[in-house]
Parts: structure tokens; sequence; C-alpha cells
């Protein structure tokens, strides 16, 4: 909900960043973003982490061992299919120093950043060792 100032308290990225294969143009956003939050407002970003794309990986869902993955660099194609779906991604990979440069050249301070993995004792493969996500978290000075 916007303050009478049209400022923010709290802004999401929910698996935009990947969408956009563009360096410049996530960096406009990102700063459009800072740019309306209040000062301490916060930004999560959450996107696909550097394994998530991974060829050597197993997700329990996931097939992500496509010849494009082999070679991943920024802003590079990458492809997954949902095995419960049958629905085939095409993303844009970013590692995790680019989110933090994203942040960074936005004029937001990181303050957290997280790869959550999954319980041992659950039926997940890969995920238990290696988390598919990331989630940054940012704050406005």
């Amino acid at each position: 909900m916007p303050r009478a100032d049209n400022t923010y308290d709290l802004a999401l990225l929910s698996f935009v960043i990947l969408e956009i294969d563009d360096r410049e143009e996530i960096i406009r956003i990102v700063s459009d973003i800072q740019r309306t939050l209040k000062p301490g407002g916060i930004l999560v970003i959450i996107g696909s982490s550097e394994e998530r794309h991974n060829p050597e990986r197993h997700w329990a869902n996931r097939k992500v061992d496509y010849p494009e993955n082999e070679h991943r660099f920024s802003g590079s194609k990458v492809r997954s299919l949902c095995q419960i779906s049958g629905i085939e991604f095409l993303d844009y990979y970013w590692s995790t120093s680019d989110y933090q440069d994203f942040i960074q050249q936005s004029g937001l301070q990181l303050v957290q950043q997280l790869h959550p993995l999954a319980p041992m004792d659950s039926d997940y493969l890969d995920e238990k060792t290696h988390s598919p996500y990331s989630i940054f978290v940012a704050k406005k000075p």
C-alpha cells in the first residue's frame, strides 16, 4: 500500500529478473523500485540460483540437462522442464554476483542473501545440498 507520499515500505520481484535478458533493463527496473521505496524500505528479489540450471543437478521435479545449460553465462538462455506439468521454461541465467550488482547499481544495500535448502529427511534430491533458488533482501538507505 503506498504511503501518502507515494512511497512503499516493501517491494517484491519474484522470478521476474530471470525473464529479462538485458542487464541495463534490469538495473533500470530495480532503480525504479528503489526510487519508489521509502527510506529504510525493503526490496526482496527471488530468483534462480547458479545451480538451478546446472545439468549435473538432479531436482525432484525439474529436468535441466539441456545443451544450452552446459555453458551458462550472464544473460544466456537456459531451459528447464517441470516434470509434473510438462511445461518447459526458457529463462535467462544470472549469477549471484549479477544479482548483487543489480542491487548495488540501483542504489540499494544488500542486507541478506539466502539459498534455502530442503530438509534432509524430505523426498527432494539435490535440493537438500544445493539450492535451486536465491533470495536477496535489499534496503533503501
